[in-house]
């Protein structure tokens, strides 16, 4: 029988006021919110979208001719074409997401913006689902991914046609369109039901759980980026995500495990790194549960367990990680920086 490692003593670990969440307030919704944090930045603080100066900046010809001939076609009639500015992370955006964006447009013949978010200081809310919005609208934003910044040449055939929208927007002009998409708001991901589940997966179980490794993907991407409440959450929904699914076989039980072993995993370690020790315990045990023996868990669990003073039960996995993997130059590091810090 495997070594068990201790559960979270919260009466040895919080004083005073601290509140600490159980892992299903975690997983429903009860979110860390960005300024929480002590590490990192605010969502948009960090040079990721080109700012409003920079956007006035940008030169726009009053004849898109030469810029047509830069930019790629998103449809097969060459309707919607675009140029990739600042490129985001993740994958691009599902069909029927729930988007915040930034955008600025301009007529062909023109170099004054006729319809601005940046100028009105807020972003505009764009539920693809509903399919309210210009059809070219659509087409290009379905073609982003989180942050990225790109400009597009909508075709009035897919904009607001040949009479326009009098008397503000004139008919048969193509526009110039740069598009920020700041966040999603909703994945929109489809929910997981039938009326056999026990057949739903089948041979496609890889596409049922594609959605989850793309949200691991799109928050170890924000880890990078220091977007570390984005992240946590992204973990997050993945978990929410995976609870929704049934396996039909022994092989698929095991990779829905792996999956969600490596979602706590990363959760953990993003914690630890927000200095958010009390939920990054939580993370590491529910990973545990999975996978007894694995390591970067065992490590984010001593590492959460130090920061809460509970030098023994930190010394007690780091030592396992060890036993388990003698040379592993982590651990060993974690551990002889608690032993000094014990000896303080």
């Amino acid at each position: 029988m495997s070594e068990e490692i201790p559960g979270f003593d919260v009466r040895a670990a919080i004083a005073g006021e601290l509140v600490v969440h159980s892992l299903d307030d975690l997983m429903n919704g009860v979110t860390i919110e960005e300024d929480e944090y002590e590490v990192g930045e605010d969502f948009t603080a960090q040079n990721s979208f080109l700012n409003i100066d920079e956007i006035r900046k940008l030169p726009v010809p009053e004849c898109f001719e030469e810029l047509r001939q830069t930019m790629a076609a998103l449809d097969d009639d060459g309707f919607v074409l675009k140029e990739l500015m600042k490129d985001g992370v993740g994958p691009t955006i599902s069909k029927n997401a729930k988007v915040a964006v930034h955008y600025q447009m301009f007529f062909e013949g023109s170099t004054e913006s006729f319809d601005s978010t940046f100028l009105r200081k807020r972003t505009q809310v764009f539920d693809l689902e509903l399919g309210n919005y210009l059809p070219a609208m659509e087409i290009a934003l379905t073609s982003m991914k989180v942050q990225e910044t790109s400009r597009f040449i909508f075709s009035w055939k897919l904009a607001y046609g040949e009479h326009g929208a009098p008397p503000r927007i004139p008919g048969k002009k193509d526009i110039l369109t740069i598009i920020q998409l700041v966040k999603v708001l909703d994945y929109k991901i489809p929910e997981v039901q039938s009326e056999h589940p026990e057949k739903l997966l089948g041979v496609d179980f890889k596409k049922s759980i594609q959605p989850a490794l793309d949200m691991l993907q799109l928050g170890k991407e924000y880890y990078k980026r220091k977007y570390l409440s984005q992240s946590v959450n992204m973990f997050r929904d993945a978990l929410k995500y995976l609870g929704r699914i049934t396996v039909s076989n022994d092989l698929e039980e095991d990779e829905l495990e792996t999956l969600k072993m490596r979602l706590n995993v990363n959760a953990a370690g993003v914690c630890n790194y927000g200095r958010k020790p009390e939920q990054a315990v939580l993370y590491s045990q529910e990973a545990l549960r999975y996978d007894t023996n694995n390591r970067m868990a065992l490590i984010h669990l001593g590492k959460a367990h130090a920061s809460l003073t509970n030098y023994g039960f930190a010394e007690k996995s780091f030592r396992k990680c060890l036993r388990l993997c003698p040379n592993d130059d982590l651990a060993l590091k974690e551990l002889n920086l608690l032993l000094n810090k014990k000896k303080k």
